[in-house]
């Protein structure tokens, strides 16, 4: 991006041109909220940055030579340009299993629990990250290894996946049955009805060894750019070490996580609601 200068001396130089850049990103980020194809016109932009309209000039100026925006078929109109396009492709491209490695391996140290990351594979949530943490889950730990699959209905991970899934995706799946693992595992359509209601309230999936006896989780989603849950984070906790007020703590490292994953795919809005809401 071409530079801009206002005059300053030498030693304000610095402090100018940050202003300057924060301005030239409040421009796109306004053309943002606009229309695709009518964009904002120079009256409209100048009124909500509060720029006089020879300024702003300046910006749009410097903008439009960089590709960063464009007339929006009319004089005096402007919108996102191809360059804006080329970078949201390049951060778009990221995958969730590229970046799970690191969000577990941070979940883990964050916790002192055991951290996962999940994909959907209808039926099943599919392990395809793991990293221990310093507390001890149990014996049956050893079940849950990469690649290892269970059904939506008895993890905590799946009943995220359910929350966020077409209804009449959901409806089917429960029509197929709900197998028992355990004996605390949802077999009653309702109630499953009822826990897939509470993830999308709260944005968090619980398990009570339902998957595997004396083994608890908690997952959290992560959403790509679309907005689509893409994956999960997830804990795994002895259950005997789980009490409400550990599910509280648990929680906050756990969703700042995973939307701290979601913003990296490029879902920044929604990582910024559910880290604000939680």
């Amino acid at each position: 991006m071409p530079e801009l200068t206002d005059g300053a001396n030498e030693n304000g130089q610095q402090g100018r041109s940050l202003s300057t850049l924060r301005r030239g990103l409040d421009v796109l980020e306004e053309l943002a909220t606009a229309s695709s194809t009518r964009g904002l016109d120079h009256a409209t932009l100048s009124r909500r940055l509060g720029l006089s309209r020879s300024t702003l000039y300046r910006y749009l100026s410097c903008l439009q030579d960089a590709g960063y925006i464009e007339e929006a078929g009319e004089t005096g109109r402007y919108r996102l340009g191809a360059r804006i396009v080329y970078l949201a492709a390049v951060t778009h491209g990221r995958e969730f299993s590229d970046l799970a490695r690191d969000a577990v391996r941070e979940l883990a140290a964050a916790t002192g629990e055991t951290g996962h990351a999940t994909v959907y594979d209808h039926p099943y949530s599919v392990t395809i990250q793991i990293e221990s943490g310093k507390a001890p889950v149990g014996p049956r730990m050893e079940r849950l290894r990469i690649g290892a699959s269970r059904p939506l209905h008895c993890c905590a991970s799946g009943k995220v996946f359910l929350a966020y899934e077409r209804p009449q995706v959901v409806e089917a799946f429960i029509s197929a049955g709900l197998p028992s693992w355990t004996p605390a595992t949802i077999t009653d359509a309702g109630e499953l009805r009822r826990a897939i209601a509470d993830v999308r309230r709260t944005g968090l999936g619980i398990d009570q060894s339902e998957s595997y006896e004396g083994i608890c989780g908690l997952a959290a989603p992560v959403f790509d750019f679309t907005g689509e849950v893409v994956g999960t984070l997830s804990l795994t906790i002895a259950t005997a070490r789980l009490s409400n007020e550990d599910i509280n703590a648990l929680q906050k490292p756990l969703v700042r996580c995973a939307a701290a994953v979601s913003e990296r795919l490029g879902a920044l809005g929604i990582a910024q609601r559910e880290s604000h809401e939680h």
